[in-house]
């Protein structure tokens, strides 16, 4: 009984588009297709970069022009190890901004699969840098 409640629970429809869900949640958050390229992004990750929507769609890491070349093959090696492994990536570490602001980030990358082929990569970034200053881990 127990197992039908949570099936039943997962199929309803509450009215909201996963857009909305996506687009509501304050880490930033976006995907890739196989080849790096980015498919969808949220606000948060958007107004991070000081970039809309528009430029940031269709273009790889490297292209966007907010990192160094060497951050770009270190993201697109991550990338791949994600796609070839079907395995989640987490990793935390201190990063510097082209702007200079530094954020200490929890990143978490996620296969997107279907029918067994990877698709693509989800990429959850959360900002832990007050954390961090604070002396948590």
């Amino acid at each position: 009984m127990e197992k039908e409640k949570k099936e039943q629970l997962n199929k309803q429809d509450h009215g909201v588009s996963l857009d909305t869900v996506y687009d509501a949640i304050q880490d930033m958050i976006f995907t890739k297709d196989v080849d790096g390229k980015i498919t969808s992004v949220n606000p948060v990750y958007s107004k991070h970069i000081k970039l809309s929507k528009d430029d940031i769609i269709g273009k790889t890491a490297a292209e966007l022009g907010t990192m160094s070349e060497e951050a770009a093959e270190a993201i697109a090696e991550a990338d791949k190890q994600v796609r070839e492994g079907k395995t989640v990536l987490l990793s935390r570490e201190w990063t510097t901004y082209p702007d200079g602001e530094r954020m200490y980030t929890e990143m978490i990358k996620t296969p997107l699969i279907k029918d067994g082929d990877v698709t693509g990569v989800l990429v959850t970034i959360r900002n832990l840098t007050e954390l961090k200053l604070n002396g948590g881990s």
